[in-house]
């Protein structure tokens, strides 16, 4: 039985969608907008995020990924607008890496935890950023120091980007001790942090 659509007011759901090595996956972001989101708004977050890509995230990735498109939704309504957007401010996806190295395992992650001011699983989250290589690890469970501050660093001038245009990053808690809420419920992050433990995510490939 398909779960009830649950919606999130003025907030966009942004699916960064890359390729590695021909396995689809994506990194998926939420920003809160402080009024009624439109499709320009939300064109123009996915311009930001594009930016950022070919500006920053792409450079350091290796070759065997291509990010694709970022498919945004308006998790408004069930019948709120969603599209793929690929344009840039002055160049476009789809963008290979232009990193070297020989890549880590598809499913290995480095892990963004994102923290809120409240408590609880409902107000915390986590980013797992692919496109990591051999020479990022400092041994076989642990990434190196050098690796998560990059990384870190990297995860921050798109939240930085985002925050000057006006968004606000937010996590997303659509359920509330097991159960469906009526609405979706979103909590500015106040806090960021790269794990050095070596993760894994299958999920993240389709």
């Amino acid at each position: 039985m398909p779960h009830p659509f649950i919606p999130v007011a003025d907030t966009i759901e942004a699916a960064l969608r890359f390729d590695i090595n021909g396995v689809p996956a994506e990194f998926v972001f939420n920003f809160k907008w402080p009024t009624s989101v439109t499709t320009t708004i939300m064109q123009n977050l996915g311009t930001i995020i594009i930016d950022w890509v070919i500006s920053s995230l792409a450079p350091v990735i290796p070759m065997i990924f291509t990010f694709n498109d970022v498919y945004l939704t308006d998790l408004s309504s069930v019948s709120a607008p969603a599209f793929s957007w690929q344009t840039g401010t002055s160049s476009n996806l789809p963008q290979s890496g232009g990193g070297s190295g020989t890549p880590v395992q598809n499913h290995t992650s480095l892990v963004i935890s994102r923290r809120t001011a409240n408590r609880g699983r409902s107000y915390r989250g986590r980013t797992y950023l692919s496109g990591l290589t051999e020479a990022d690890l400092l041994n076989t469970n642990t990434w190196a120091s050098a690796t998560l501050s990059g990384f870190l660093a990297i995860y921050l001038a798109l939240i930085a980007n985002v925050g000057f245009a006006g968004f606000t990053d937010v996590v997303v808690s659509r359920h509330n001790g097991g159960s469906p809420r009526v609405v979706g419920v979103t909590t500015p992050v106040t806090a960021y942090s790269a794990d050095s433990r070596i993760t894994t995510q299958r999920r993240r490939n389709k």
